[in-house]
């Protein structure tokens, strides 16, 4: 099934005669839609059932109904199936078969590798690279950000603009920032990005330091999306602090508080977001797996819709994602790969980690948040090329910081920690998400 999913892809790439329509105009197809636009391929149209959703536009593509698909030409498009619930693609796959399409030549599931465990990893060579630019690439995922943030803002809250140059108005574009504030969680995910259970001991990001390095980086630079993170975010003592303070900032369109939804946040961090309408909590939605639950232990209760329900009550703005039905295993194997200097351009290429924004850390900004960790616990060496994989704050001056950060943004094209790693593409092994550990996999935080 994947080798067809995958010559499927190769061949709508390549194929420029025929129009391309997504079937889904839901989350799973919006998304589809920008993962075509990074690969370089044109969509034409949704398809889908919804008659509300075939009055509008969706992500600035017109709906139809799967009747009007009927009576065009099948010799003349591909259908690209983007559904999460395998439910919806088997009554699709048997109207579009009674209707007289054929799958894996007119028609295929898409979304399969999203809900299917890929146990055997296709190489990174075998995925084309990417026709559209790093610059697009970004701003692509800068509007999708928003555009799923935008169903929970206030009325009046502006809809989400697509950024357009890596510098606007004399600013930065930086279209997605993560700030880490902690590396304490409630949770011990034996796959997390973040290597949260590899933590001997757990430390707090000083509030004043924090505070700083984002002053000094909005004031060269246009952020559309800042997410407070961990760890558990919820779990910061100084929180309010952290989030008052960056309340001050300017050039912030949007700020993200991430949790897992197994704690509260206090009386005092409630109020302040009922008064601050451009912050949002994100749920991580981890519930949504059924073995998740039963994998806590006796003292991490979390009751998964308490959060929920306050937001509702105190009419927080909020966000939940769609539920993980797999994660990306980058594994704890971080040997040198071998690769060349070529292989390691194309991995930066068609890796998704690339372009998903930039992460601050005790000082430093990351484009890959991934390798933060083996740095830190020294898992991969440091060597003199390793100084490309971040940007040093403190070694910035005001005057360089706004074209130090474009050029280190938007003009890298590898990082050394990328020979340590097999990437996140479409061909990635895949794993089941949230999956609990007993106890945590000590290593030594060093300074970084």
């Amino acid at each position: 099934m994947l080798k067809q999913l995958y010559d499927f892809l190769i061949k709508i790439s390549t194929d420029k005669t025929k129009k391309i329509y997504i079937r889904g105009a839901g989350i799973q197809g919006q998304n589809t839609l920008v993962d075509l636009i990074e690969m370089g391929i044109t969509v034409s149209a949704y398809i889908d059932n919804d008659p509300e959703k075939q009055k509008n536009l969706c992500s600035g593509l017109p709906v139809y109904a799967p009747q009007w698909l009927y009576h065009q030409d099948s010799n003349d498009y591909y259908v690209l199936c983007a559904m999460m619930n395998p439910q919806y693609y088997a009554q699709a796959r048997k109207e579009m078969m009674i209707n007289g399409l054929e799958e894996n030549i007119h028609f295929i599931d898409i979304s399969f590798p999203l809900r299917t465990l890929r146990k055997t990893p296709l190489p990174a060579r075998l995925i084309p690279k990417p026709s559209t630019s790093r610059e697009a690439r970004i701003f692509n995922n800068a509007y999708r950000r928003k555009r799923e943030a935008h169903v929970s803002m206030p009325k009046n809250f502006p809809a989400p603009v697509l950024p357009t140059s890596r510098i606007n108005d004399g600013l930065a574009s930086i279209s997605l920032l993560n700030v880490w504030i902690t590396t304490a969680c409630t949770l011990r995910c034996r796959d997390c990005l973040h290597m949260m259970p590899h933590y001997k001991s757990t430390s707090h990001e000083d509030v004043e330091v924090i505070i700083n390095n984002l002053r000094r980086i909005t004031n060269v630079s246009h952020v559309h999306i800042l997410e407070v993170l961990g760890g558990e975010t919820f779990l910061h003592p100084n929180l309010l602090q952290i989030l008052e303070g960056i309340a001050t900032l300017s050039n912030i369109d949007q700020v993200q508080l991430i949790t897992n939804e197994t704690i509260l946040p206090d009386m005092e961090v409630i109020n302040f977001l009922k008064k601050n309408p451009k912050f949002l909590i994100r749920l991580s939605n981890y519930n949504g797996h059924t073995e998740f639950p039963s994998a806590l232990d006796d003292n991490q209760q979390g009751d998964f819709s308490k959060l929920d329900k306050l937001c509702h009550v105190h009419r927080l703005n909020h966000l939940r994602r769609t539920v993980d039905y797999s994660w990306t295993d980058f594994t704890d194997d971080f040997r040198h790969r071998g690769y060349s200097k070529d292989d390691v351009k194309h991995l930066f290429d068609i890796c998704g980690c690339a372009t998903s924004g930039l992460t601050l850390y005790q000082g430093k900004l990351y484009i890959c948040f991934r390798m933060i960790s083996p740095y830190g616990l020294n898992i991969i060496p440091l060597n003199e090329d390793s100084s490309r994989d971040y940007l040093v704050l403190a070694d910035t001056s005001d005057e360089d910081l706004r074209d130090s950060i474009v050029n280190f943004y938007y003009d890298t094209d590898y990082l050394t920690c990328c020979y340590y790693c097999d990437g996140s593409h479409y061909g990635s092994r895949k794993v089941i998400p949230n999956q609990q550990i007993k106890k945590q996999v000590h290593r030594e935080m060093e300074t970084i």
